[in-house]
């Protein structure tokens, strides 16, 4: 989830939702109770469930459903603006769950505000906190450690949306395989558009793309890209299941930089925009772009249309990514192969090996570069 406008907003309405209904005491959802703290601290105390928080958002605007959005996705979207935006990139939000029950629907937790009395002030002051926390310069103020580079100043204009990306925290073998891709990926002359990264479930193919990452010149810690690489963006999407081709088009949308997913109605013009900026010639935008688990949206292997994404729309994003021209560099990580990276106008059902390298992804002891056909 990136921090741009459409979390800000949304961030800002359940903020307010929450505190006109500690004011409001006539209106009673069952699960949620809202209090300030006994202290005397600007401190909004909430006990609730995911369910009582969507109900209490309604249909405002930015939380309002789509034909294309469940309402267990609405829910899931709370709760990763909860811990997210307000718990780790805020930091104003303190969660008491024990670890038991952290995932859960169920939510205990305090805001640390600023006013008990003036609801105006804290909506004020989170717009505020909220854009020194995404601004450059707060990066650029954090004194560089031995294990915290300097990230170039050339960079630090780099667009950045990593925060849902796993942390890696043992790595064995791979080294001559991510070698390998690297330097297929930077050759001018063999640079495929998509890397699709295939195998069956915890085998590592989430792990590979993220150290993948890390060879290309994305730093994860602080987040940054390194001298001398060559992309402009690092964007990480994680697919689940439910995830609507709508979702996946705001968060480009927004992390590019471009019209909100909310200006633009169909899902072609929502694509037109995002290769758009792909493309544009003066600028050379190029974007190192992660969708992880993506089997998530493609018919499972017992259906008729095995591997093919299940909503059109996605199945176009993904055609596009192929075939469209662009010199941005796409990961996937999935269970299947997609069927949609293969040129529909072909009679060869398989994608065009000069634009999408497929690598299998077995075993570490079995993992070398021959494993990856050309």
């Amino acid at each position: 989830m990136s921090h741009g406008p459409i979390p800000k907003k949304r961030v800002k309405l359940l903020v307010e939702a929450l505190l006109d209904y500690e004011q409001n005491q006539s209106d009673r959802i069952s699960n949620l109770k809202v209090s300030w703290a006994k202290n005397g601290k600007p401190h909004l105390v909430v006990n609730t469930t995911l369910q009582a928080l969507r109900y209490l958002v309604g249909d405002k605007d930015g939380f309002k459903p789509t034909p294309n959005t469940s309402e267990k996705q609405l829910k899931n979207t709370i709760g990763e603006h909860l811990n997210n935006d307000l718990g780790k990139f805020l930091e104003i939000l303190e969660d008491h769950r024990g670890k038991e029950t952290r995932g859960s629907e169920n939510w205990n937790f305090t805001l640390k505000l600023w006013s008990k009395d003036n609801p105006a002030e804290n909506l004020q002051k989170l717009e505020n906190l909220w854009q020194t926390k995404q601004s450059p310069q707060s990066l650029a103020s954090s004194p560089p450690t031995e294990t915290s580079p300097v990230i170039p100043a050339a960079k630090r204009d780099a667009i950045l949306c990593l925060e849902r990306l796993p942390e890696v925290p043992v790595w064995v073998g791979r080294e001559e395989l991510i070698e390998a891709l690297k330097a297929k990926i930077l050759a001018p002359e063999t640079s495929p558009k998509v890397v699709a990264l295939i195998g069956q479930g915890g085998i590592g193919k989430t792990s590979l793309a993220v150290k993948l990452l890390e060879a290309l010149g994305v730093q994860l810690q602080p987040p940054g890209l390194a001298d001398g690489c060559v992309y402009d963006s690092a964007l990480y999407f994680k697919v689940s299941q439910g995830s609507s081709f709508d979702d996946v088009a705001a968060f480009l949308l927004e992390a590019l930089g471009v019209e909100t997913a909310e200006l633009l109605k169909t899902a072609e013009a929502k694509i037109a925009k995002i290769l758009a900026v792909l493309t544009q010639k003066r600028s050379q935008k190029r974007c190192l772009l992660v969708l992880d688990n993506l089997e998530d949206i493609l018919h499972p292997p017992s259906n008729p249309e095995a591997g093919k994404a299940i909503s059109p729309e996605w199945g176009e994003l993904l055609q596009s990514f192929v075939y469209s021209r662009h010199c941005s560099t796409i990961i996937i990580t999935s269970r299947e192969l997609p069927v949609d990276l293969a040129d529909r106008r072909s009679p060869n059902p398989k994608p065009n090996p000069k634009l999408v390298k497929v690598c299998p992804v077995d075993g570490v002891a079995k993992i070398t570069w021959a494993a990856c056909p050309n």
